[in-house]
């Protein structure tokens, strides 16, 4: 930003101290090329008239100056521009800034092309005087080729009031599709720029679809089963509604003017769910039984999501990881299973989030499922059994802030 305000200041003096035009209604010519066409009308209609040439030079030279300044002004606009193609990751205001170049652009090569009509002029006046002179034309000043060469202007009448209205008509039709013809050159001399301009405004919205932000989110909910766990060959754990909880980051990318985006991230959470019952399998017996089931996990994840709207964000995901799977298993006072296994788990997930306050903070709901594989268990006495693998319904609420 210190570079954009130093730029803005040598911009905004530059454009103070600039020369300024004097007012002409309109329809009128400015001063300097009115004289020009005067005097070049006049060698028209006199071919033995040789105007001094040193004072046709003094009323030239504030046009000279006056273009030489301008082009020292439109230089320094277009290198600031040129400079705004390196800038990353625009800040407030400096979009702004930009745009406020445009318009002295704009502003510094029309009345660019006004002064270079006007210099072609004195051109031409100045090389007929030598021509009648018999002196060799002077060199014009080295002002670069800011603007395309022109042919000279048709001559005008010296004295409109006594010509031929037929001749004054087709006179004034041949200047004023001269003066057309020259109004085009701005615009074609802008085209290259309004395109270099357009992608630099664009800028801010590819950068902020390539900027990586992170999320920080916490979530929990109901854990509903949805079967019935083999323990051993003989018998299956009926379980009732738990709870989870997690904690986890993401990073968004957003592509497609941030239409659509990807959330890699981590997961951390404890999922619990209350054992009900020991059922025997191909009877009705039951153990009465109580105790819990607890996972420890921790989770690689990806989202796949669009936005509808930009507050808006639906998505589908997943994630795979591991779980320390821990059964607590009690009967009659007496502990039946007190074991835990380290086990692959994995979840597919669809939901949506919407920034509630436009600042970043996402309320968050999902619907899960979720397996966690099945592990050994040992009693304290007897042989170790097979706890087959867990199969989840999850209904989740999270919040999460994006920095």
């Amino acid at each position: 930003m210190r570079r954009t305000a130093i730029a803005a200041s040598l911009l905004a003096a530059s454009l103070i101290l600039l020369p300024q035009a004097p007012a002409r209604a309109m329809g009128e010519l400015p001063s300097g090329e009115f004289l020009c066409y005067q005097a070049w009308a006049v060698m028209q209609s006199d071919a033995k008239a040789v105007p001094n040439a040193d004072f046709l030079r003094q009323v030239a030279q504030p046009t000279v100056d006056r273009f030489k300044f301008m082009a020292a002004s439109l230089a320094m606009v277009e290198d600031e521009l040129d400079l705004a193609d390196t800038w990353q990751g625009p800040q407030p205001g400096e979009v702004t800034y930009v745009q406020d170049l445009r318009q002295g652009l704009f502003t510094l090569q029309a009345e660019l092309d006004q002064l270079q009509r006007e210099l072609d002029c004195w051109d031409q006046v100045m090389a007929e005087v030598a021509r009648r002179e018999k002196l060799k034309p002077a060199a014009p000043p080295p002002l670069g080729n800011l603007a395309k060469p022109r042919p000279p202007a048709p001559p005008l009448p010296p004295n409109p009031g006594k010509t031929d209205e037929e001749e004054l008509i087709e006179a004034l039709e041949r200047f004023s599709a001269w003066l057309r013809d020259g109004s085009g050159l701005a615009e074609e001399r802008l085209v290259g720029q309004q395109a270099r301009l357009d992608d630099w405004e664009a800028q801010p919205r590819a950068l902020e679809d390539l900027q990586r932000h992170v999320d920080v989110r916490i979530s929990g909910g109901v854990v509903v089963p949805l079967d019935a766990p083999d323990l051993g060959p003989s018998q299956e754990i009926e379980r009732g509604n738990g709870s989870f909880f997690e904690i986890g980051g993401e990073v968004p990318i957003s592509f497609m003017e941030r239409r659509l985006f990807a959330s890699p991230g981590v997961s951390l959470g404890i999922h619990t769910s209350r054992l009900l019952d020991v059922r025997n399998k191909g009877s009705s017996g039951t153990l009465d039984v109580t105790g819990d089931e607890v996972g420890l996990s921790a989770m690689g994840t990806l989202k796949l999501g669009f936005r509808p709207q930009p507050d808006l964000e639906i998505w589908v995901g997943g994630g795979v990881g591991v779980e320390r799977r821990r059964l607590q298993l009690q009967t009659a006072g007496a502990q039946v299973f007190d074991d835990s296994g380290m086990v692959l788990t994995w979840q597919a997930e669809v939901g949506a989030g919407y920034d509630v306050c436009g600042c970043g903070l996402f309320a968050d709901l999902f619907l899960r499922y979720r397996r966690a594989g099945e592990i050994e268990v040992t009693p304290p006495v007897g042989a170790a059994l097979t706890l087959g693998a867990r199969q989840d319904l999850e209904v989740g609420f999270g919040m999460r802030y994006r920095f």
